[in-house]
């Protein structure tokens, strides 16, 4: 029961968020490969719940449940090639991963080939899987390592704000394939099939990183010139520290355009109190000192 709930609660957390980057962000264009990605995951978490339900067929929904992941691997590598190169994925690569990945396993996968036995054992889910399950588990941790290397390009081509963002969704990606590369692949190979229930779970801390940056800070919005501000939280603290590592030119020039801007308030708060008040040159310091 409390594995369900778990689950339920980590499927809003991402459908929430990918619901918010396709309506609100502003440039969701973008970033609708990266939206429907985390819608995907929360439906995966949903659907990965519904066999430790009661008077269900564990069987069925066991092959069910991985039905929306299937397409995830070309979302992200589609996602993290246009955000890094500012064009799109080549269609050839498309039609090479739909061809010989996407297609194949939509085709079979309610196959022996892919879960032939499932059941639910003191609260966990058993499954015996086969070959084309491991490719699919395969195909997903090699486009989470060909979005990593991707991305390590992109750090030498970007600068400023656009590196910050990379290390969020490179920590993203890293926690991604931490929990699939360890729960649905290598603990499996150890025997130890019924511990996957976490790799949904843990996915939705990648959503969480990104939820913070893209909610709480604005971060595919907000200019690296706007970065540093008045607001002392720890969040926004966090990444101008981050942008100080990754970009020490940029952070020198956002620290030059806030003092640009105190300065700028300054003198316009002197300027209208010398105008528009009857107070004294003392008068107005004590003022604008308080």
């Amino acid at each position: 029961m409390e594995t369900t709930l778990v689950l339920f609660i980590a499927s809003l957390c991402n459908i929430g968020i990918g619901f918010y980057v396709l309506t609100v962000v502003s440039k969701r264009r973008e970033f609708f490969d990266f939206g429907l990605l985390c819608i995907i995951f929360g439906v995966w978490d949903f659907l990965f719940a519904i066999p430790f339900l009661k008077n269900t067929s564990t069987l069925l929904w066991t092959r069910a449940m991985t039905i929306p992941m299937i397409i995830s691997p070309l979302l992200l590598i589609r996602f993290i090639y246009s955000y890094v190169f500012d064009k799109k994925l080549p269609m050839i690569i498309n039609i090479l991963v739909i061809t010989f990945y996407i297609v194949p396993i939509y085709a079979l996968c309610f196959s022996e080939v892919y879960i032939s036995h499932a059941w639910i054992q003191d609260s966990k889910l058993h499954f015996i899987a086969g070959k084309l399950y491991d490719y699919f588990v395969i195909g997903g941790v090699l486009s989470l390592i060909y979005s990593l290397l991707v991305l390590i390009i992109g750090f030498k081509l970007k600068r400023g704000m656009d590196r910050v963002r990379l290390v969020y969704i490179a920590i993203g990606i890293f926690v991604w394939l931490g929990f699939i590369g360890i729960f649905t692949f290598l603990l499996r190979l150890f025997g130890l099939p019924e511990y996957n229930f976490i790799a949904p779970i843990g996915c939705t801390l990648a959503t969480a990183i990104w939820s913070i940056g893209i909610i709480r800070i604005n971060l595919f919005e907000i200019p690296e010139s706007a970065i540093i501000n008045d607001n002392n939280s720890f969040l926004i603290q966090t990444n101008v520290m981050i942008l100080k590592i990754v970009d020490a030119l940029a952070y020198s020039e956002a620290r030059k355009q806030y003092r640009k801007r105190v300065i700028k308030n300054i003198i316009g708060d002197f300027t209208e109190l010398q105008i528009n008040s009857d107070l004294t040159l003392d008068e107005i310091y004590d003022r604008m000192a308080t």
